[in-house]
């Protein structure tokens, strides 16, 4: 539900040589250019996504959370 600084994951994520990295959120996007850039600065794959609630017929009182990423 908030995003820390972009670069400094970047730069973890690099340090530990991950090949992609991904970010969701649930209403807007406030730090998606941030973090897409800082990704291609860093050699790294940005991944987008969002988190959706949804109801469910069976269980009307008890939402659930689905996070959909981008291809």
């Amino acid at each position: 539900d908030g995003l820390a600084k972009t670069k400094p994951i970047g730069a973890k994520a690099q340090e530990r040589e991950m090949p992609a990295l991904a970010i969701t959120d649930q209403m807007i996007f406030c730090g998606l250019v941030r973090f897409y850039g800082a990704s291609h600065s860093a050699g790294i794959k940005p991944i987008v996504g969002a988190d959706f609630w949804l109801l469910s017929p069976e269980f009307p009182d008890e939402p659930c959370r689905i996070t959909l990423l981008a291809k």
